[in-house]
């Protein structure tokens, strides 16, 4: 190696300096660079391999080689990658091999025939030497080289002599098979950028590449193998396995030589049978690795010769591999081959029969019993699955429709004469691996695949009605047999009946995949049978044979027959037959039900169909409406959904089944009785899609039926007196219920149950414990108000009013919160009296000024820790820890009573009367009742005990700083008689500060009602900071002082904090407050001293 990287400088050192005056040094010049990192000569003798490598793929990729002469790169280059190649100290380095593989491939593109052809014979003359240390590398090599195969030997008339045979050859393989393989196709393109030769050179090549190469190549691949010998014992210790795995891959480049050459199709021909044949030698090897090797080298060839040699192939297949663990070979590598090919529609139609032979051979053969021996499964990795069944699925996949028979008759004919479970369980298989394959034929005919399923069901429809009687054929004649001599008379033998084996007792499972195939036509082709009527036509055809599939003994059929009419009733096509079987079809489902609907019935295919029962006929009864039910058919199908309805497997079919029967107002005496375990349900299921499928029957049979009064008013009580159910959910769901009922009933009906409904759903506005249940309630309180607006003036005055008036403490907040559910959901009723208004706000300061009550014995449900006025709102209530000390809360604990939540509940109504608009902070109108109650706000419930008292507070306070002129009030020197704020303003101010500094020493920054004061003390300090006092003040400071500077004064005290707390906190910056009083100063002064 330093000899020769001595050398490798010396040519660089040359081309850098003499490029010029040499044409070999000028084409070594062009891979110089003056960047170390990417010059090629510097590089491939690099210490590091890996670099050496990226040299020769930068060289590979490099467009200059091709402008390169062919003296330079057989003399300089290949001898260069070539060192790499069969050396002990590269061979670690996959890398560096391959590149130097592809270059060599690359530079004898460029040669001329003479030296391609030294080329070629020296490393096919390395082939035969003893040494095989590097025999996988150099068959790469000759397989890269025969690849970049690149003369045009057209021009030889011995090569075109057989032109005409070949393009007659050409003809039959394109009819066999459609098309030519797409990668052989791609080769031929790139051949015709080949080298032209003139006739005597054209020649040369053709007989030299015919007698000499191809000879010799198939002689290299034809050595004697361990196959070959196996059995002579001279030969026994001889182990060849691994020599014969380097050697498969060249059967490959052969056929890539073959390709190249003139006349290919009769030199595919006449050379690819013998390497069939060789390649299936190697498939008899008893080593694992030589099979794959050759099944992987058979692949290659395959694909790239194409589907039209797969009868070719599997002729020399079937020859060699026709015993023994071969078989399993055999069709292990078929399935292979087929599973590699990029087929197209009716690519297999040559073949069809041979391959279904090999099918049927692994699947009900001998084969079949050797996979059920360990022995041989554990030797035969091939034996280990059955291949065959996904043979099958890919030749349906690829078939045409007239080999269509060939390919279904052998399993039909084994289905008739097959009894045994294990034989017609394997039919089974096969069975549903075809018509799957069927239905991924995408190019298969529409209306042929249809004609198919019909014909089959045709054929098999017999054997699921008649049963046939068979009768004995081994009946003797009694003449005939000799008179019994024994002293011992034999006794009679006893009258059994023999069992009747029925010929087409298996044709049900032809009918199953057949329905099963065209409900996947149905599916895939929706579109297509909506639009064409010739398919229609051929769909209606089909409609007598699916009702004569209802008749049928096996559950599965009549489970597939029941979706195709399903799916057809569904799409709504116009089908003449469909609508005179309608009928017809709902009697046969109604049989079925009354025979597999029994006790323990319904289990595993039973329980599909008779679901598939109900979905179709629930189907018929929605879409069709020449469909009508008989008295004694609606008790039936109410007795089905009676017994399904508590179910829970079967509930949703139930459901539907009486959604339908519901929306075609069917009637029966059984219907109140389901109706009533349908209410339970909705309210005691654990279920929600249950409890919503019951809400939907019920508000279904409300607004369909038309009901008595005395019946609608037990059904309204019967949900209104369920509002108390122990559990959430229960009540969720009647909530819902009523909800429904409120938004569609008509106002007529509703009207006479305002009362009813009212009362009961006021109780749980403050006697529920969750929550989301009384905000329900108060958004139904809403809509029943909004549905009849004329009579919420009555329920204020009648009911609300007296409540909120009364001496009741719970009645009282009780009033107050249905109050703020009125001004939520209608706030009209408001607007446009003020007087109703002011009894609002009477009641609010009313509410706020009572005094707690001493005694602390309240209810137990008085405790709960959290209160809600049952509307939506936007702020969340606070929660009070019981267990929380003092020091924690910072306030004394005690207990939360009625007085507590109605000063809660009274505020949330002021604060809503703000938010929409009806009362003003400060209106005029009611500024008597505002004042007291403001005052009150700031005076006690800003620091009250109770958090959700403190927090609406808080959030009212900020909404009068918002709202209100209050920032403009402190700058008013004479304030006008009638305006409160500006007179109360700088108290106001006052009063909110003192109160929000002392809720900051109350709570720390993880209450929300911090932020509130935090928000607020900013506020006020900025309205302080711009006040008119505040100004006179700083004006009046500074005539005591000479220097001119209160802020540097008030920063030098020592009584404030030393971090920054004085500058963060003022309301402006202290640079700009500097010059504006020294500006002021100057003013000042000269004022003064004028």
């Amino acid at each position: 190696d330093s000899i020769k990287h001595t050398y490798l400088g010396i040519l660089r050192i040359l081309s850098l300096n003499c490029n010029e005056q040499n044409t070999i040094l000028g084409d070594c010049f062009m891979f110089c660079n003056s960047n170390q990192d990417l010059d090629f000569w510097l590089n491939i003798k690099h210490i590091q391999l890996h670099n050496r490598s990226k040299a020769l793929a930068r060289l590979i990729a490099d467009e200059n080689l091709q402008k390169v002469s062919p003296k330079t790169l057989s003399s300089y280059f290949m001898p260069i990658a070539g060192g790499f190649l069969f050396n002990k100290n590269y061979k670690s380095l996959a890398s560096l091999s391959d590149n130097s593989i592809k270059l060599i491939g690359i530079i004898c593109s460029q040669l001329n025939w003479n030296t391609y052809e030294s080329t070629l014979s020296y490393y096919l003359d390395l082939l035969t030497k003893a040494n095989t240390t590097y025999q996988r590398t150099n068959i790469k090599l000759i397989t890269e080289i025969l690849k970049n195969f690149n003369f045009d030997i057209t021009a030889c008339e011995e090569a075109m002599q057989h032109e005409e045979e070949n393009k007659k050859l050409e003809k039959r393989m394109l009819k066999r098979c459609g098309q030519i393989s797409q990668e052989a196709a791609d080769v031929e393109i790139d051949s015709k950028k080949a080298k032209k030769l003139n006739p005597s050179t054209a020649r040369m090549v053709y007989n030299s590449v015919t007698k000499k190469l191809i000879p010799r190549l198939n002689s290299c691949l034809n050595e004697m193998t361990r196959v070959d010998f196996e059995y002579d014992k001279n030969m026994a210790d001889y182990m060849p396995e691994k020599d014969e795995i380097k050697r498969i891959p060249m059967a490959y480049a052969i056929v890539q030589l073959l390709n190249l050459l003139p006349g290919k199709y009769v030199l595919f021909r006449d050379q690819l049978p013998p390497l069939f044949l060789k390649l299936t030698t190697f498939l008899r090897s008893k080593n694992e690795q030589t099979r794959k090797t050759a099944r992987a080298t058979l692949l290659r060839i395959m694909s790239f010769v194409g589907p039209v040699y797969i009868p070719d192939m599997l002729r020399v297949l079937k020859q060699q591999l026709d015993k023994g663990f071969y078989v399993h070979v055999l069709n292990y590598t078929v399935h292979s081959v087929l599973n590699d090919l990029k087929l197209n529609y009716g690519d297999l139609d040559s073949s069809v029969e041979e391959l279904v032979g090999l099918c049927k051979q692994e699947i009900f053969g001998r084969p079949s019993e050797d996979k059920e021996i360990a022995q041989i499964l554990a030797k035969t990795s091939e034996a280990k699955k059955t291949k065959s069944y996904d043979t099958l699925l890919i030749i349906a996949s690829y078939i045409s429709a007239d080999k269509l028979d060939a390919l279904i008759n052998p399993f039909k004919d084994l289905i008739k004469t097959s009894t045994e479970p294990k034989v017609v369980n394997k039919l089974s298989v096969c069975l549903q691996r075809i018509f799957t394959g069927l239905s991924q034929n995408a190019n298969f005919p529409l209306d042929r695949l249809i004609k198919f399923i019909e014909e089959s069901i045709e054929e098999s429809i017999p054997s699921l009605k008649i049963r046939q009687k068979v009768e004995s054929t081994d009946a003797v004649n009694p003449g005939s047999i000799r008179e019994d001599r024994f002293l011992i008379v034999k006794d009679k033998a006893k009258n059994r009946v023999k069992a009747k084996i029925n010929e087409k007792g298996n044709l049900h499972m032809v009918v199953e995949n057949s329905l099963k195939l065209l409900l996947s036509v149905f599916e895939k082709n929706k579109l297509a049978i909506k639009r064409k009527e010739t398919l229609q036509r051929k769909l209606d055809g089909l409609i007598g044979l699916l009702t004569t599939c209802l008749k049928s003994s096996s559950p599965r059929c009549i489970m597939r027959a029941l979706k195709c009419l399903h799916f057809i009733a569904q799409t709504k096509i116009d089908l003449p037959n469909f609508k005179s079987k309608c009928n017809s079809i709902v009697k046969k489902i109604f049989i079925l039900l009354s025979l597999y609907n029994g006790v323990g019935m319904v289990h595993g295919d039973n329980y599909e169909m008779i679901s598939m029962c109900f979905k179709t006929l629930t189907l018929l009864l929605l879409k069709c409406e020449f469909v009508q039910l008989n008295d004694k058919q609606i008790r039936a199908l109410m007795s089905y959904i009676e017994q399904d309805i508590h179910d829970a497997s079967r509930q949703s079919t139930a459901f539907k089944a009486l959604n339908s029967l519901l929306q075609k107002k069917c009637n029966s005496p059984e219907l109140a009785d389901i109706m009533n375990k349908v209410a339970d349900l909705l309210i005691t299921s654990s279920d929600e899609s249950v409890r919503q499928l019951s809400r939907k029957i019920w508000e279904t049979y409300l607004l369909e039926y038309q009901h008595e009064t005395i019946a609608l008013q037990s059904h309204l009580t019967k949900f209104l007196r369920q509002i108390d159910y122990e559990f959430i959910d229960g009540r969720k769901s009647v909530l819902k219920m009523l909800q429904v009922i409120v938004e569609k009933i008509p106002e007529k009906i509703l009207r006479n149950y305002l009362e009813l409904y009212f009362h009961l759903l006021a109780q749980r506005v403050v006697n529920d414990d969750s929550k989301e249940i009384r905000e329900i309630v108060g958004r139904l309180i809403g809509l029943l108000m909004q549905r009849l607006p004329e009579k919420s003036t009555y329920v204020l005055n009648k009911f609300i009013f007296p409540w909120a008036t009364g001496d009741n403490p719970e009645l009282k907040m009780l009033g107050i919160k249905l109050i703020s559910i009125f001004v939520e959901s209608n706030p009209k009723l408001f607007e446009k009296n003020p007087q109703r208004i002011l009894k609002v706000l009477t009641l609010v300061n009313d509410a706020l000024q009572e005094k707690e009550p001493k005694s602390e014995d309240d209810d137990d449900k008085n405790n709960e820790d959290t209160l809600d006025n049952g509307t939506n709102d936007d702020e969340d209530d606070m929660e009070m820890d019981e267990n929380t000390s003092p020091t924690e809360q910072k306030v004394p604990s005690r207990r939360i009573t009625v007085s507590d939540k109605l000063i809660y509940h009274s505020l949330r109504l002021f604060k809503r009367l703000i938010e929409k608009e009806l009362v003003g902070c400060v209106d005029t109108r009611y500024i008597d009742c505002l004042k007291t109650i403001w005052q009150n706000i700031a005076t006690s419930k800003l620091i009250y005990w109770y958090d959700p008292v403190v927090l609406t507070s808080c959030s009212l306070y900020m909404t009068f700083i918002t709202k209100t002129e209050l920032r403009q009030s402190l700058q008013v020197e004479e304030p006008k008689t009638n305006n409160y704020l500006e007179w109360n303003a700088v108290r106001i101010v006052r009063l909110l500060c003192d109160k929000f500094i002392e809720l900051l020493d109350r709570y720390d920054s993880s209450n929300p009602i911090y932020a509130y004061v935090m928000q607020g003390l900013i506020i006020l300090g900025q309205m302080i900071a711009d006040s008119r006092a505040t100004k006179e003040f700083e004006r009046k400071y500074l005539e005591s002082f000479d220097n001119c500077d209160v802020i540097d004064h008030v920063l030098g005290l020592k009584d404030l904090p030393n971090d920054g707390f004085v500058a963060d906190h003022l309301p402006y910056q202290i640079t700009e407050a500097k010059k504006e009083m020294r500006s002021n100063v100057v003013v000042y002064q000269g004022d003064h001293a004028s």
